[in-house]
């Protein structure tokens, strides 16, 4: 069985001794290691049978999870069992552990916070059963009326809310010493009272607690999917809310029939959400929300929580969870004594604590030093690292969640991302958050701060114009992006404009649209010249295919089909048809919503008018001449400049190298949506566009100072290169498929 083996008990041989470096590697979901005072125990196999579900435990795999272990299991004697044959080995002794927040715990305990006041959680049911018989009451006295109605409302929604923070005590089982006794009274109220399985709120409740605003750990913070439940709810929870629904119709049909009894539940339901999001999320969602970062116990805690003064109200409203703070400390203390444990917790606060290491538990060594030929070895899609100012991150397990899509990351693995990341993230405060848990360490000093093939000289000058911009006229324009300050109003408006008045998905878009700006003109990176195969562009990929034999098409005729596939068949065909597929495929369904709305508001206007074959018809012959319009115009920009393989060269010569602009005129402007300032556009891409004249006379300033070519076309001549360039790599491809 090799070291990771359980030792039998009663093993009189020595336990194995491991490095925090050797426990970290077994977190996986097949092989998982916990730290526990200093043990080390085998978990994987275990995990299955674990009362709290198997994602508790593995949110912990090779971390130490003693704070949390102690937290939630207050009868060590009873668990120790468990335990004893999973033990594999100890902690090397130099390995250090946290020690204040274990002499606190001791401490609450000798002075018996830990103890409950069973009267205290009976008033409170007591209160609970008062108001929903009065509810009942109140209808058979008064009637139902509105006024009643929905005083009743009321009442049972209070009910509901205050069930709620009852429930939450005999899950935590912080209430009876006997375990059995919290379980039973958590399926009553949680069943009975409120209709919902303990077993699903036990596996949801205890993942928060355990890994509190850490982004695919915390369900809590999981929006997209409101309800998560992973294996089928046993027959006896099934009975207990079924009771809860029993009770409803006994009650409530005599009284409003079963529709109206049924609407009553979904009001009350309503009503009851309400208070208990603002509840449930006042303490959390202001906070650090982030990636796993391996903190202690109590950093953990104390960045994802925050308390609400106290007060009788407070505490009513609340379920005492005003005491967020020392509730996630101490799980399974009794409520009623949070304000006790509250100053000493402060106390321990105003020491060390809100320092949390990123590095692993308890590391104190300093970040790791890479050389280029290190972190270029990390290109792949499953290993993936980024250098931004002369930083090292390992973004493998980010990317998927990169807003601006996996595939723009992943185009600058291995490399310096420090351009780019400038230039789309000018809010730099903002994104550090999301930085900051993915340091693994920094460049060596006697690494160049760009590889071999960017010139240092060049994103000097840059970083200066880019300072300048700022500094002057353009500083109230650079926001996140390029509209509004905030990001969110632009995500409104670009869904509303592209999704609404263009029925395309913006998510499509931003995935698809990034990437180019990324990586412009660059094969197998630039989605807009991936061509599949109908054309061949630029002077590399026609000798390519030539070379291989490859005659989809007669590529030497391509300037003269170009007309015919090119402009009328971009947008409506393979625009508008990957873009609903792929839409679908992920499920962007609020983007759905919106690209129906486009397609809905021409059924209404037009269909009256000509039927809905001839709206067909005439949404298609819309999307034909946009086509043309928008083909011509993103096309001379680009398809006549250099397209080649990744040659990692620095962000201004890149954009440089792969776009060109056109004359400016109050037409151009306007016909072009001002890109015919291409390369501004590209070197400045958050920039508003109504700034892009501005900034162009710097930017030709630098291009004349570095010799790089800043190339100005009229309208006229950047449409008619497009036909020649499309000719040259028609003949270069002929040369290559006849002679080499």
């Amino acid at each position: 069985m090799g070291r990771g083996a359980e030792l039998a008990p009663g093993s009189s041989r020595s336990p194995a001794v491991f490095t925090w470096e050797e426990v970290q590697k077994h977190s996986l979901r097949s092989d998982q290691w916990l730290v526990i005072d200093r043990k080390v125990y085998n978990v994987t196999q275990w995990t299955k049978k674990h009362p709290g579900g198997s994602r508790l435990i593995q949110h912990f795999a090779g971390e130490d999870a003693t704070e949390a272990f102690t937290a939630f299991h207050p009868d060590l004697t009873f668990v120790q069992k468990f335990l004893k044959p999973l033990f594999i080995g100890e902690l090397a002794a130099d390995e250090p552990m946290m020690a204040d927040f274990q002499a606190l715990l001791e401490q609450v305990k000798k002075e018996g916070m830990f103890e409950s006041q069973p009267w205290f959680f009976f008033l409170h049911l007591a209160h609970i059963l008062v108001l929903e018989g009065g509810a009942w009451l109140l209808l058979r006295q008064w009637g139902t009326g509105w006024g009643p109605t929905l005083l009743c409302s009321v009442l049972l929604t209070i009910v509901q809310a205050q069930a709620s923070w009852l429930q939450h005590d005999f899950g935590h089982l912080s209430v009876f010493r006997k375990s059995s006794w919290n379980h039973f009274a958590h399926k009553f109220v949680m069943g009975h009272l409120k209709g919902i399985s303990s077993k699903w709120w036990n596996h949801r409740h205890f993942q928060h607690h355990a890994k509190p605003n850490i982004l695919s750990k915390d369900p809590d913070i999981k929006w997209v999917k409101v309800l998560v439940v992973g294996t089928v709810e046993p027959v006896e929870e099934l009975i207990w809310f079924l009771t809860f629904y029993l009770r409803y119709l006994v009650c409530f049909v005599p009284l409003y029939g079963l529709l109206g009894t049924f609407t009553l539940i979904t009001f009350v339901r309503f009503l009851e959400s309400h208070w208990f999001v603002w509840v449930t999320q006042m303490n959390h969602l202001p906070m650090d929300i982030n990636h796993e970062k391996r903190k202690d116990w109590v950093n953990m805690q104390l960045e994802a929580t925050c308390n609400v003064e106290q007060s009788t109200f407070n505490d009513w409203f609340t379920g005492h969870l005003n005491f967020q703070i020392e509730h996630h400390l101490f799980p399974t203390m009794p409520r009623h004594n949070y304000h006790k444990v509250a100053p000493l917790v402060k106390t321990l606060s105003r020491g060390e604590m809100g320092r949390g290491a990123e590095l692993a538990p308890g590391s104190s060594r300093s970040p790791a030093v890479f050389t280029w030929e290190e972190v270029q070895k990390h290109s792949l899609r499953s290993d993936q690292w980024l250098v931004i100012d002369r930083k090292v991150y390992n973004v493998t397990q980010w990317a998927k969640k990169h807003p601006g899509g996996s595939r723009l990351i992943q185009h600058f693995a291995g490399e310096d991302a420090t351009e780019a990341f400038t230039a789309f993230h000018p809010d730099l405060t903002f994104v550090q958050k999301f930085l900051k848990p993915l340091f693994i360490g920094e460049l060596a000093a006697d690494e160049p701060s760009q590889d071999n093939n960017k010139n240092a000289a060049v994103m000097a000058d840059f970083q200066a114009l880019l300072e300048q911009a700022q500094a002057s006229w353009l500083q109230h324009d650079f926001g996140h992006l390029s509209v509004f300050r905030k990001s969110s109003w632009n995500h409104f408006v670009q869904r509303f404009i592209i999704g609404h008045l263009k029925g395309v998905s913006s998510k499509w878009w931003n995935h698809r649209h990034f990437q180019h700006h990324a990586k412009p003109n660059i094969f197998s990176k630039d989605p807009d010249i991936k061509w599949v195969k109908i054309l061949v562009v630029g002077t590399v990929e026609p000798v390519e295919f030539g070379v291989k034999k490859i005659k989809l098409l007669p590529y030497n005729h391509q300037h003269k089909y170009f007309f015919l596939v090119g402009p009328p068949l971009i947008i409506p065909l393979l625009f508008h048809t990957q873009a609903m597929y792929l839409t679908i495929k992920l499920k962007h369904w609020e983007e759905l919503v919106w690209s129906l709305t486009f397609y809905l508001r021409y059924l209404v206007c037009f269909v009256p008018l000509y039927g809905l074959l001839g709206t067909f018809a005439l949404l298609t012959f819309v999307r034909f001449l946009e086509s043309h319009w928008f083909v011509w115009v993103t096309q001379m920009n680009h398809l006549p400049m250099d397209i080649n393989h990744e040659k990692r060269k620095d962000w201004v010569n890149m954009q440089l190298e792969a776009t060109c602009n056109v004359e400016q005129s109050t037409f151009n402007d306007w016909f072009t949506g001002h890109l015919n300032f291409q390369i501004e556009h590209h070197l400045f891409p958050t920039m508003p566009r109504h700034n892009y004249h501005k900034v162009a006379p710097l930017v030709k300033t630098l291009c004349e100072k570095h010799g790089i070519k800043y190339q100005n076309k009229s309208l006229s001549t950047a449409v008619v290169d497009v036909f020649w360039s499309l000719k040259n790599s028609g003949e270069l491809w002929l040369d290559a498929y006849l002679h080499k």
